[in-house]
């Protein structure tokens, strides 16, 4: 309509009428455009609002997988120490406790921090959505402690394989079967183990008293130090991950996105 409208008063030289139509379409144009940003401003600032809030739910889902590794090691860590106290006494005094205590020593649980949202910012090229570069500082800063500490996580010290080495299939079979870990699934489907307090091998005494005398070698009691100082570093460096997240949520809580 402007367009035709326009065509007639160029015809008719009414070059007056001409600016006003212009002003009108340069006008619009500039609504049009400033409209556009703006609600391509606020969509970004709303995808921005979504992935904190996803980042602050992998967090807490973090927190708990992390908790539970936590327990998990600890309990693995009073088994060491219970194994590593029986080596330095009589082979008679001890008993199939002391196979349970140096086997459930050498177990492991592997669970990685949820970073899935990050890494989708990641790779949907989204960081910049995020407008506070304080709160991009912060979350780079974290997942990058992250990989750090789940590479150091990785490592398994060589007693465990040791260990699988020198005892009897026939213990190991036993304690699989009765002192495996246990499995509970919470409401929100997460999966968390742990390790039974007490637990019967049902295993006769010709099949235990060789079992302990296989695992009792030098070699075994330097691993299983050596082992201990690894759960150490465990349970420092998960402690340091569950306050950090911790401290990022708070931070990312209190952030204006």
């Amino acid at each position: 309509m402007i367009s035709r409208r326009l065509y007639q008063h160029i015809q008719s030289h009414n070059w007056f009428a001409v600016a006003v139509d212009f002003l009108i379409v340069v006008i619009g144009v500039f609504v049009g455009i400033q409209v556009s940003n703006w609600n391509a401003e606020r969509m970004e600032r709303r995808a921005a609002r979504t992935y904190i809030e996803r980042i602050r739910e992998d967090i807490d889902a973090s927190a708990n997988s992390i908790g539970n590794m936590l327990t998990y090691y600890r309990t693995v860590k009073q088994h060491a120490l219970a194994a590593l106290a029986s080596f330095d006494r009589p082979e008679a005094e001890l008993d199939q406790q002391f196979l349970v205590d140096a086997y459930q020593a050498s177990q492991i649980l592997m669970r990685s921090v949820e970073r899935s949202t990050y890494d989708e910012i990641l790779s949907a090229g989204a960081m910049n959505s995020i407008p506070d570069v304080e709160v991009r500082r912060r979350l780079a800063n974290f997942y990058k402690n992250v990989d750090a500490i789940e590479e150091l996580m990785r490592y398994v010290p060589p007693y465990r394989e040791t260990l699988r080495r020198y005892m009897p299939y026939a213990v190991q079979a036993a304690i699989f079967e009765h002192c495996n870990d246990v499995a509970s699934v919470d409401a929100r489907g997460f999966v968390s183990s742990t390790l039974p307090e007490r637990c019967d091998l049902g295993l006769p005494v010709e099949t235990i008293g060789p079992g302990i005398s296989a695992i009792r070698t030098p070699e075994l009691k330097l691993d299983l130090a050596r082992r201990l100082a690894d759960l150490d570093t465990k349970l420092k460096n998960y402690q340091r991950l569950v306050e950090r997240g911790a401290s990022l949520d708070r931070f990312l809580a209190e952030a204006e996105i």
